[in-house]
């Protein structure tokens, strides 16, 4: 095979390992991203419910302190209706004291429902709570996983990124600025198979005594409705 095809086929070989290696390195922390997202979920909908357990409690305060003061209305009221002097004012008080404490009434049952409201959410809180954790451990786990995969990823990119510089300087400068341009041009793939007589970059046929000499590997052919280069496997 001629020595400068050779070259260049390793060397297309390297750069597509290269493009991978880079797809990787750049698909990874968008990994970690959307693992983080899942965990942020999660504690945004703790701060909500948290929210909410704290509205509920204030509103419960309120409650709270509009029976205390009808409480005191129905104090005072019971102090009045000592003082009464005819059955009509009497039986005035009495309905007044009837409706204060149907309020009171209403009142706790109102606060009565808050509790219960508070407990539900305190319970779906604890839950939340219990898996965030978890989360957290699972988010880490994988988080350092994925960082040891980067290094990995890196140094296995410095050893083929030192590979290429050594082919390429054994490579004729005009062959490598003609392959850099059409690297650029095809999508990073200038060195391509002949199989069954089509060139395997842009799928086209070629002439058959194009294809004999293709087939000999013993120069750098290009195809000519793409101008990759082309190389017989055998």
């Amino acid at each position: 095979m001629n020595r400068q095809l050779e070259l260049l086929i390793n060397l297309q070989n390297i750069d597509s390992e290269i493009g991978g290696l880079e797809n990787s390195l750049k698909k990874i922390p968008l990994e970690i991203e959307a693992l983080y997202s899942a965990y942020q979920q999660i504690a945004g909908e703790i701060s909500s419910i948290k929210n909410e357990i704290e509205s509920l409690n204030k509103e419960r305060r309120g409650k709270e302190r509009e029976v205390e003061i009808e409480n005191d209305h129905l104090s005072k009221t019971k102090v009045k209706l000592s003082q009464v002097k005819t059955n009509e004012e009497y039986s005035a008080i009495l309905k007044e004291m009837d409706g204060i404490k149907k309020k009171i009434n209403q009142l706790e049952d109102e606060d009565l429902s808050l509790l219960e409201l508070i407990e539900e959410k305190q319970n779906i809180l604890k839950e939340k709570e219990r898996k965030i954790m978890e989360e957290e451990r699972g988010f880490q786990d994988k988080k350092s996983e994925k960082e040891r995969e980067i290094e990995g990823l890196k140094n296995r990119f410095e050893q083929k990124r030192l590979e290429r510089e050594s082919i390429n300087n054994s490579i004729d400068s005009k062959i490598s600025k003609d392959y850099i341009k059409v690297a650029k041009n095809r999508g990073g793939m200038a060195v391509v198979r002949f199989a069954e007589g089509i060139c395997q970059g842009c799928f086209l046929g070629l002439p058959p005594q194009l294809a004999s000499e293709i087939r000999r590997n013993e120069e750098i052919i290009k195809c000519p409705h793409c101008q990759r280069v082309l190389y017989w496997e055998g």
